[in-house]
């Protein structure tokens, strides 16, 4: 099987994307399968137990309707052929059809994976003004409204620009300080996996979905996130954020009262385990905080 010129030098889950999409096409061709069911973007996600790997694809769970082909042995094919990729430590098949990856860990600079992500400098003495008048450093901000709160508000500023913020706001646990809103976004998320595996309902990624709240979830959860630009990478949470606040309003993901859980429940619960992740990856990425519960 011809090997893809792809190869990661850092872990950025664009790259990495791109890697299994190209090692997807590679395995497709030399079976003589067509590559037209293929996803045009692969999703990434991080495991909830971190030793089942670094990240996790379901790229063979839906590609596998449209080939004929059972999501088990098509995540195998992809399996064994990522496992001998260059920075590729090791890709298990794990449940019906998702595969789990581990990067390889090396010393900056020889040009291997590294699963470290960027960490995104804020100077401490990087300047901000505030509303009503005064100017903070970014150290004295942090120590005023939160180190979170503070990285997570000064990286979303465009490059090169002074953000006026209101000291009040970032103080407040509401929905207008943006580090609140994502990190609650996240919480919320984690609670809503915990009821619904107390009532014992397991997600079900493969099933189908159409409300229009939805599909705008899945659409920022499949969109690759942006890699070394914090602020698109916070506006991108932002947007997520968003989105999940107008599917929580009419799509419910848990069963109410005696009714019994369908694949609809199934479905959107492993839409939230998706966001979820997105979020604790790209908060991971900025270094702030997702905490479980608030």
């Amino acid at each position: 099987m011809p090997e893809t010129a792809i190869r990661l030098r850092r872990v950025h889950p664009a790259d990495l994307a791109a890697l299994i999409h190209a090692v997807a096409t590679d395995v497709l061709t030399g079976r003589g399968l067509a590559t037209a069911g293929l996803p045009a973007e692969v999703g990434l996600d991080r495991p909830k137990v971190r030793a089942h790997g670094d990240y996790c694809t379901a790229v063979a769970l839906r590609a596998a309707p449209a080939l004929d082909v059972p999501a088990s042995v098509l995540a195998g094919w992809l399996a064994d052929e990522l496992a001998v990729r260059p920075g590729i430590a090791s890709a298990e098949v794990a449940g019906p059809g998702f595969v789990n990856l581990r990067v390889v860990t090396r010393a900056a600079g020889d040009g291997a994976v590294s699963d470290a992500a960027t960490v995104f400098e804020v100077p401490a003495e990087r300047v901000v003004r505030l509303r009503g008048g005064g100017t903070r450093t970014a150290a004295e901000l942090a120590a005023a409204v939160g180190r979170d709160t503070a990285r997570f508000v000064l990286l979303r500023a465009r490059p090169g620009a002074t953000p006026v913020l209101d000291l009040a706001t970032l103080a407040g646990a509401t929905d207008a300080n943006p580090a609140f809103r994502v990190r609650h976004a996240h919480t919320r998320c984690c609670a809503l996996l915990r009821n619904a595996d107390t009532l014992g309902i397991e997600p079900a990624p493969d099933a189908a979905l159409d409300h229009p709240r939805e599909l705008e979830v899945l659409d920022v959860v499949q969109r690759p996130a942006p890699a070394g630009e914090p602020d698109r990478l916070a506006r991108h949470l932002e947007s997520l954020t968003e989105a999940l606040e107008r599917f929580e309003t009419c799509c419910p993901a848990l069963p109410t009262g005696d009714q019994p859980p369908t694949d609809r429940h199934r479905a959107r619960v492993a839409l939230v385990d998706s966001a979820r992740r997105v979020l604790a990856d790209g908060l991971r990425r900025l270094d702030v905080s997702a905490p479980e519960r608030m």
